[in-house]
């Protein structure tokens, strides 16, 4: 399970791709600097590739639908009743592949290396949290 980590900032841009009166494509542009495995090892982004080619930042592509229903999910995954709530757009599948900004990344590090007695883990995170407080 890869994690992908990217930098809030200036070059993140929003741009609403198409529309409906119940349905939009959002696309999202932003700076990834790399990802975290399983293992809560980090391997940062490449910013140039071949012969110094700049490496074109990701496009993050969601669908947003307005609804009136909504079914909250337990820790287990499974889902709670249907609940009825006021119209409002929500996304309606974040995708296969997970993002999440710095600041959650290294949240998301601390709190994994605390629950897990694996040492290889540990010094993972302990090495990807040395990286990643060094990007702030």
């Amino acid at each position: 399970n890869i994690v992908n980590v990217t930098k809030n900032g200036l070059v993140n841009y929003i741009e609403e791709t198409a529309r409906t009166a119940t349905w939009a494509e959002v696309s999202i542009t932003t700076d990834s600097i790399g990802q975290i495995d399983s293992s809560l090892r980090f391997k940062p982004s490449l910013k140039r590739g071949k012969e110094g080619v700049l490496i074109v930042m990701p496009v993050l592509t969601f669908d947003l639908v307005v609804t009136d229903k909504q079914w909250k999910l337990r820790q287990d995954g499974a889902r709670e009743k249907e609940s009825a709530l006021q119209p409002q757009w929500l996304i309606t599948c974040g995708g296969e592949t997970t993002w999440i900004s710095l600041k959650t990344a290294i949240a998301y590090v601390r709190q994994t290396r605390a629950k897990t007695n694996d040492p290889i883990i540990r010094r993972n995170a302990s090495k990807t949290l040395q990286q990643l407080t060094q990007m702030q």
